[in-house]
């Protein structure tokens, strides 16, 4: 029998900042095993393989004696795409047995679920407004996991229909006056947008007029927003991905505008 076991306890770091986790591989068989791969996942409850945060092992001494232990490294990187609190880590061992003079055939993946890795916590407040902007309501769902990602990271993820403000004229004060104080208007732009793009279009020539800089994520296969300068980059959002996608835009808005 093999086991896999954590040695240190779970350590706390922020998101997108990285740190290493020693584990050790228990030889409990009566024979010598050379270990072929280890694979790691950060895999958050109840997600699927494609939501799993793939981790870098690393081991100095593969070939581990019957009764005996050794120690790799599991390379760890808060990912914005992983939830916030304890998060779970899979190990995958491949290994090879050492029987009657011979290394015998490549046995595994054997799976070694649930450990508990990480503690991921939010990033210090940094005091940035991003303005999202979206096909309301029918990508409203887009709209608020990359508000929570933007949190993550200490950034104010300002939706309008969040701030309400009875009395006052939507496009004239709210909208205007919240573009105006972001440090960056955020586009999600899919195949709803484009069905009836009024109002996203609005809000990307307000971004204009007051020299805010506008980011772009497209669903794939989407035609880009008229006046769009295609050499400018983008973040593809795959709708398969949805999470990830999101991440990955929330984290390169927080790398361009320049978060501490």
């Amino acid at each position: 029998m093999i086991q896999m076991l954590l040695t240190s306890p779970a350590p706390q770091i922020r998101y997108l900042e990285s740190c290493t986790m020693p584990v050790q591989v228990c030889n409990n068989l009566p024979c010598p095993i050379a270990v072929q791969e280890i694979v790691g996942y950060l895999r958050p409850p109840g997600s699927d393989s494609e939501e799993a945060v793939p981790c870098r092992v690393a081991m100095d001494s593969p070939i581990v004696q019957p009764s005996e232990r050794s120690e790799a490294i599991v390379h760890i990187r808060a990912d914005l795409a992983l939830p916030p609190y304890t998060v779970p880590l899979d190990l995958r061992l491949r290994y090879q047995r050492y029987d009657a003079g011979h290394w015998l055939g490549l046995e595994g993946p054997y799976s070694f679920p649930g450990l508990d890795a990480i503690i991921v916590q939010a990033r210090p407040r940094t005091g940035d407004q991003v303005f999202i902007s979206f096909k309301d309501p029918e990508d409203d769902s887009h709209a608020k996991i990359l508000q929570t990602h933007l949190d993550n990271v200490g950034i104010k993820g300002y939706r309008a229909k969040d701030d309400r403000k009875f009395g006052t004229h939507i496009w004239d004060e709210k909208i205007r006056d919240a573009i105006h104080q972001s440090r960056a208007v955020a586009v999600i732009w899919t195949p709803r947008t484009v069905r009836n793009p009024k109002g996203v279009m609005r809000e990307i020539d307000l971004a204009s007029e007051f020299n805010v800089p506008m980011m772009l994520t497209r669903e794939v296969d989407t035609e880009l927003p008229k006046g769009y300068d295609p050499d400018l980059e983008y973040a593809p959002l795959r709708p398969e991905r949805l999470h990830l996608s999101l991440a990955e835009f929330a984290e390169g808005i927080y790398r361009r505008i320049g978060a501490p």
